[in-house]
This record gives C-alpha cells, sequence and structure tokens, in this order.
C-alpha cells in the first residue's frame, strides 16, 4: 500500500487559482490536462515518489486551448498523435524525451514545442502554461503580421519538436504571457466572456515571434524584423541578378522574397529610392553595357538585349540611351573598332 505524504506546497497557477482545487489524484490530473491536450495517455509518480499534490486550470478561447497547472513531481505520458502543444514554464524544471532527443525546459530560460509527437516529460516542482495551437492559425497569424498574401510560402518550421528560447534580445515572453494570462483571469469565472476579449489573437502573435523571433525580432536593430527585412530584400536582388535574361515579373519577386506586392515597393523605394521593375530595368542596362563594352565580331545589339531579357530593341535602346548617353550601336561600334 502506497503511504501518501501531505500536500506538497504548490506554486501558485498562472490563472484560475481562485476557481482551482488542490488535489491529490493522478486519474484527476491526467483528465484535467486531457482538456488542453488529449493525447495525454498516462500520468505516474517519478521513481522515488509515493504521492502527488496538483492543481490545474482550463479554458478554450476561439479554440485556442490553455491549462494553467501547478504540481508536484510528476511523469507525462502522450502520443501526440493530434496535439501541437508548448510548455511555457514559470516555475521549475524538466525534460520531455521525444524518440532519441532530449528537451530541456526551464523557468525564464526556454520552453519546449512539441508538434504532434510522442514524448515523455519529467520534471520537478512546476507552474507551467500549455498551450494548444493550431498551426493553420498561426501560419495565417505569421502571414499577416509579416506582410505576406495568404498563398506566399512562410519560413517557419513549426514540424520539428524543439527548445523554445522565452527570452529574445530585450523581450521577456515569459513577462508577457504573464500579462495575457492576468487578462485571463478576470474572465476565468464566466469563461464564455473571453472570446469577445481577442486575448488569444494577442496569444498567437507572440507564440509566432516566439518559435521564430528571427522572422519578427532583431536584437541588433531598434525595429523588429529590420534584419528579416534586409535578408528578403536580399533574397529578391540576389533571385534577379541571377536570372536578368529571363522573364521576371512581380508575382515573381514576391514569391521569391515572401512579400507582399506593397512591402516589396516600399523595400525597394526605402532602400534603392526606385520600383522593383525599375531596378530589374537598371540591373538589365548595366549587364549590356558589359556585354557591349566587351563585344566581339558577330555580336549584334539584338543578341545583347534578348540575351538581357529585353523583349524588344527599339525599347532596350531608348533605355540604354537614357542610362549611359549614348545608343547601344555606338558602343558596340567603338569596342570592335578596337
Amino acid at each position: 500500500m502506497v503511504t501518501r505524504k501531505a500536500p506538497t506546497a504548490l506554486p501558485p497557477l498562472l490563472f484560475g487559482g481562485r476557481a482551482a482545487q488542490l488535489s491529490d489524484r493522478l486519474d484527476y490530473l491526467c483528465e484535467q490536462l486531457k482538456l488542453s491536450a488529449p493525447s495525454i495517455e498516462d500520468c505516474s509518480l517519478p521513481t522515488g515518489h509515493s504521492a502527488v499534490s496538483h492543481s490545474s486550470a482550463f479554458v478554450d478561447v476561439n479554440g485556442l486551448k490553455l491549462t494553467a497547472l501547478s504540481c508536484s513531481p510528476v511523469r507525462l505520458q502522450a502520443s501526440g498523435k493530434a496535439d501541437n502543444l508548448l510548455l511555457v514554464p514559470l516555475v521549475g524544471t524538466g525534460s520531455v524525451r521525444v524518440k532519441n532527443q532530449t528537451l530541456r525546459w526551464k523557468a525564464g530560460a526556454s520552453a519546449v514545442w512539441l508538434p504532434r509527437c510522442a514524448f515523455v516529460d519529467e520534471g520537478v516542482l512546476r507552474s507551467m502554461l500549455v498551450l494548444n495551437i493550431d498551426t493553420n492559425r498561426i501560419e495565417r497569424v505569421a502571414r499577416t503580421m509579416l506582410g505576406l498574401t495568404p498563398d506566399a510560402t512562410l519560413e517557419q518550421e513549426l514540424q520539428t519538436p524543439r527548445e523554445v528560447l522565452m527570452q529574445v534580445g530585450r523581450v521577456s515572453f515569459e513577462t508577457i504571457f504573464r500579462q495575457f494570462a492576468s487578462v485571463v483571469d478576470q474572465f476565468v469565472l464566466q469563461p464564455e466572456l473571453l472570446r469577445y476579449s481577442g486575448i488569444d489573437d494577442n496569444f498567437y502573435r507572440n507564440v509566432a515571434m516566439m518559435l521564430h523571433p528571427a522572422l519578427f525580432l532583431d536584437m541588433d536593430e531598434a525595429s523588429p524584423g529590420a534584419a528579416y527585412a534586409r535578408r528578403r530584400l536580399d533574397r529578391v536582388c540576389q533571385y534577379i541578378l541571377a536570372n536578368l535574361g529571363q522573364p521576371l515579373n512581380l508575382t515573381d519577386l514576391e514569391r521569391v522574397g515572401f512579400m507582399s506586392r506593397r512591402n516589396l515597393h516600399y523595400a525597394f523605394q526605402a532602400r534603392y529610392d526606385c520600383t522593383p521593375m525599375q531596378w530589374v530595368r537598371q540591373e538589365r542596362l548595366t549587364l549590356a553595357h558589359s556585354h557591349l563594352v566587351m563585344a566581339r565580331v558577330g555580336t549584334t545589339v539584338t543578341d545583347v538585349a534578348l540575351n538581357c531579357g529585353f523583349s524588344k530593341t527599339t525599347t532596350f535602346s531608348e533605355y540604354y540611351n537614357k542610362q549611359f548617353g549614348e545608343l547601344p550601336s555606338a558602343t558596340l561600334a567603338r569596342a570592335l573598332s578596337r
């Protein structure tokens, strides 16, 4: 017969503490966790422990399932067939085993992202926020935040279990989640009102930043996302330079840069003081000029124009004359006379 110890003094719940009850039943703990994480299959005591104390609170805000958990050391096992879980610790440390990988969570340092995977979680005395995330929704939210079109490819890796930093530069996600939880706590006795608060969208926006801070946050820049914006524009420019002889259009450039048409125009105006297609034309003219200057016998203006992406020789000549102060035929003649 297992001897039960006196209930362990638990750290406070992140929300819902006013209505939560202290329990020493493992089956009840499992039932409560299944509300936000149906893939939880078993709750058991770690080696060396003969009793458990736990308290929890659960809310569903427009499909976002949140559980505030406070418990003594416990072992949790999940099949992971349907859940995308983010474990955010507020007190304590622990580890999650996923296949042959061990992920560590630690209050103030690292959370753990567990997308549709079986796992075993073990930890010491803890207070934790468990979020069940809709990955389709988080991708939609991230695209909106980055100004991308709905069909744009997003540089997010949501399929891999991993540790997630809780402090990025000067941004503390623990502080942010505590603030959001205080809002949830105000409505916890009337959870039906939470759906009007919009707090679920706030959670999703910050989870998106937490999972992929490089897309939004730059520790070295004053404005969030500045480094990522530069990299996106650099990628577009590299693509243009590698394909100057091929047909190019704004849709191609939006796809390559993961940018909306508005943001693409803004980025080129800010860096080059021109539109994207004006920059394409300038680079094509520069390339054509280099070909004409180095021309050999047999080279024609038409060949150079077509090879540099101009479909009409007359239009090419007009732009070239404006850019370099002479017709391409004059540049070619001078090159061939040497």
